[in-house]
């Protein structure tokens, strides 16, 4: 544990990287959206969405997966075009784009032939410039490395050479589709470092709470259908608000099944007395002993499931599995009570 602990404060220690990159200048006018809709097939993926992207506004897009979240960011960068509606982009609008595929290299390619092929030069932040070799050494390629084959890389290499390759664009839109899946954690702490001076506007889709609260300012939250809903504030306080959402329509299903089983108790019949049960067949006297088994068991499940949806622990799905097992459960039972109360008077 020593040995493992000193060799890696030395690594850390050494390893400074270093994300100084510049960003074009941006106009006034940013990508603005109309009306935009486009399905696949018989299903939505946007749904009239409308919204212009102001200067350096920073963008976090959040839903479940298959929601459209990869889908709008192809809309955003003209790889789709929509079915309706339209998108105006800026005259100095530039776009980095930092996708999940990953890096793509011809075969044989060299860490250097890769950020020679985009530029010899770099401009950093300070409006000074440096080379590609320099950018890489900051970049944690050292000299040794700038001549290996980019297929032979480490995952992690790849991914922060590819990081590298989109920011020395010096883009003013940056987008960012889940960054932190593949990225070290120092590449992302420095990732984070930097976005927080990026002159530019910010578009990031990813599940983490923590990088999100860190660096954007509001959600788009995708859902079901194309329907996109803007969310002022954190990813944190997003969470919060399902939350008590959730804890609210529980109330209100309890509230509906609670009304429902009063209405249910003051129609009970009485039970049913042993002069009653002689004058019934032998097949009857089963079903109707049967009956008097079945009718606590729904109700107490029944109550089981009331306890579910006022605990506010239950997700989304649950609640709605829940609330359509109560509904099955009442009508089974007004069928059941129906019958014993049939039985019962024979």
């Amino acid at each position: 544990f020593y040995d493992l602990k000193g060799k890696a404060s030395v690594s850390l220690s050494r390893q400074q990287m270093n994300i100084d990159v510049a960003s074009s200048r941006l106009g006034g006018k940013i990508i603005d959206c109309e009306d935009v809709c486009l399905s696949f097939g018989e299903r939505k993926m946007l749904d009239d969405f409308s919204y212009k992207f102001s200067r350096y506004e920073r963008v976090g897009i959040v839903g479940k997966n298959g929601a459209g979240k990869s889908t709008f960011l192809n809309l955003m960068t003209g790889v789709l075009q929509p079915d309706t509606g339209s998108i105006e982009r800026g005259e100095t609008l530039r776009i980095g784009y930092y996708r999940q595929q990953g890096i793509e290299f011809k075969a044989g390619q060299t860490v250097l032939e890769t950020v020679q092929e985009i530029a010899e030069t770099i401009t950093t932040a300070d409006g000074h410039s440096i080379s590609a070799t320099a950018m890489l050494n900051r970049f944690l390629f050292p000299v040794e490395a700038l001549n290996k084959r980019v297929d032979i890389l480490s995952g992690g290499e790849q991914r922060r050479l590819y990081l590298l390759t989109v920011l020395m664009r010096n883009p003013n839109f940056l987008i960012l589709d889940e960054p932190t899946n593949d990225l070290d954690i120092l590449t992302l702490n420095i990732l984070e470092e930097y976005l927080q001076s990026f002159k530019g506007c910010l578009l990031i889709v990813s599940h983490d709470r923590y990088f999100l609260d860190k660096t954007v300012g509001h959600l788009f939250i995708f859902r079901e259908g194309g329907n996109v809903k803007d969310f002022v504030g954190t990813y944190s306080e997003y969470r919060e608000y399902i939350k008590e959402q959730e804890a609210e329509e529980a109330a209100r299903a309890k509230a509906i099944a609670e009304k429902q089983a009063k209405q249910q108790a003051a129609t009970k019949p009485a039970p049913t007395s042993n002069t009653q049960r002689k004058k019934l067949s032998y097949k009857e006297q089963r079903e109707l002993e049967q009956l008097e088994i079945d009718i606590p068991q729904l109700e107490a499940e029944k109550s089981k499931l009331e306890e579910g949806l006022s605990s506010g622990t239950l997700s989304h799905e649950e609640l709605s599995s829940a609330a359509t097992r109560i509904g099955e459960i009442i009508n089974t039972l007004e069928e059941k009570e129906m019958r014993w109360l049939e039985l019962s008077e024979i």
